[in-house]
Formats: C-alpha cells, sequence, structure tokens
C-alpha cells in the first residue's frame, strides 16, 4: 500500500517510520526532511495522511516542520480518485473539496479510539511537567484535576499512583459521583474558588476559563498550575504570576513527550478505520 504523510511535527515522522518498518512505501512531505518529496506527492499515494489539526489558524497546511507555507487546497485536489485521506479537524470546505474528487475522507481525531488513546498519552505528559515543575515529590501533595473529561479520567488516576491526594472537579453532578465512587474527593467546577486555597497543584483539563482571577489570587503563593486546554487557555496566567502562582501552559504534549506513542496511536486508529470498512463490504 503507498502511503503519503505529509505535514505535521515530529509525531507524523515517527508516523512515517512505523508505516514503512511494517513494509508499506511511504513518502513524507513538508516534514522537514531531506528525503522530503512535494506535497503533490500525494497524488501517487493510496493512503494520504495529514495532521492534527491538519491546517493552522491562518488557513496554511499544518507543517512546522516545513520551511515554506503549502496551501492544503492543493494537495487536497492533487489526491487522486478513490483514495483514502485521513486528517485531524479537517475544515468542511477542505471535506467537500475532497470529497467533490472522489476522495473517501475520515476524520481520526474524531474517533473515540483515538481520543482515549491521545488523553492517555496527554496525562502521562501532564504527570511529566507537574514533576518538571515541582521542587519537591508528589507524594503527599494535595492536586487538584479540572474537569473529568477523558484526560481528567486517565490523569487522576496517576497522579494518585504518585502518593498525591486527588481531588477532581466536574460540573455535572452524576460525574461528581463518579468520582467519588473512583476513590477520589470530588469538587464542583463552578465553585472552585471556595477550595482553590486548598491545593499546591491545580491541572486544567477544561477548555474554559475556570481558574479564573479570583481562583488563582487565593491559591497558595508558590503553587503550581499546569494549563492543558488549548488557547486561549483555562487559567489566567497574568493574575497567576500577579499572584506568586507558577502557571504552566502545557499544550500538544503528546508530540512533546510521546511522539512515537502520539503516531502508534494514529496508526492504530487508521488501521482501525480500515479494518472496519473491510468488514463491512465483506
Amino acid at each position: 500500500m503507498n502511503f503519503a504523510v505529509i505535514g505535521g511535527d515530529v509525531r507524523q515522522r515517527y508516523l512515517a517510520g512505523l508505516l514503512t518498518e511494517e513494509g508499506h512505501r511511504v513518502t513524507t512531505a513538508a516534514l522537514g526532511l531531506e528525503s522530503d518529496a512535494n506535497p503533490a506527492c500525494a497524488a501517487s499515494a493510496d493512503i494520504v495522511i495529514l495532521p492534527l489539526p491538519a491546517v493552522t489558524a491562518e488557513g496554511y497546511l499544518n507543517a512546522p516542520s516545513s520551511s515554506e507555507r503549502h496551501d492544503p487546497g492543493d494537495v487536497i485536489l492533487s489526491i487522486p480518485s478513490g483514495a483514502r485521506l485521513f486528517a485531524g479537524r479537517l475544515p468542511e470546505k477542505l471535506r467537500l473539496l475532497a470529497e467533490e474528487g472522489g476522495v473517501r475522507v475520515y476524520d481520526y481525531s474524531a474517533r473515540e479510539d483515538f481520543a482515549v488513546l491521545n488523553a492517555a498519552i496527554t496525562a502521562e505528559g501532564a504527570v511529566q511537567t507537574v514533576l518538571n515543575g515541582l521542587d519537591t515529590t508528589l507524594d503527599g501533595c494535595r492536586c487538584l484535576v479540572v474537569g473529568y473529561g477523558r484526560i481528567g479520567r486517565a490523569l487522576a488516576p496517576k497522579l494518585r499512583a504518585l502518593g498525591a491526594r486527588v481531588t477532581v472537579s466536574a460540573r455535572k453532578s452524576a460525574d461528581r459521583v463518579w468520582i467519588a465512587v473512583s476513590g477520589f474527593t470530588p469538587a464542583d467546577t463552578g465553585a472552585l474558588r471556595g477550595i482553590a486555597a486548598d491545593f499546591d497543584v491545580a491541572v486544567n483539563t477544561v477548555p474554559a476559563m475556570v481558574l479564573d482571577a479570583d481562583c488563582v489570587r487565593q491559591m497558595k503563593k508558590g503553587a503550581l498550575c499546569v494549563d492543558l486546554a488549548s488557547a486561549p487557555g483555562g487559567v489566567d496566567a497574568a493574575a497567576a504570576e500577579e499572584a506568586g502562582v507558577r502557571c504552566l501552559w502545557a499544550l500538544a504534549l503528546p508530540g512533546k513527550t510521546a511522539p512515537r506513542s502520539a503516531a502508534e496511536a494514529v496508526r492504530r486508529t487508521i488501521y482501525n478505520i480500515l479494518y472496519e470498512e473491510s468488514a463491512e463490504n465483506g
């Protein structure tokens, strides 16, 4: 099978390597490698893989390792009819452009299997970030995990395993019951101002301003906040700095702390999709 891995960061480099190790023919582009081809290499591929996200906020192909800017539309138009395109959060207009050209499009980032794998990798990276930011051990630390989504559910047990005393907040009462049943102290995300002073470490997983100025000003001087939320984040970093609270904005952790594992998550998800499609077609 012929793959074209186009754009992305070190995760995509590992992905290309994994596919090559498995005997596939792999062409890379816009990855900053000496062996890179032109992004039009998609024309000879059966499967084209774009990164997560596929496109930058400015509308260019997400290719931070490339010295050039690439129009994702040109890549789409070069993909032959009947090929498959796997991309993370591909804009709707590009998805329609691909489908109009007879290309089958899949958003691997929308899959639950990928989301769970990615959350586990992110959680481990968050623990590493916390450990690097502390001048003490986690053992005995009072930690707050804000949010009980996939990342929060993966992160809380990892912190507890290292001896932390873990509180997890959620907005839904049902989630707070699950938190308690799982052995953690539950809290209401909408009422963090009343308990913020209790914690040595706070890790935010919610893409909304939950640790606002009032919250971080109540935290202990020297406490650590780690924000995992995408821009604009969920921690008032300016207020934290004024209050003497250390704030780390830790974005794209899978690509930074475990790029090979992150690549494996993409590869595994793509294989799952191909297997399911094959099973459906008999």
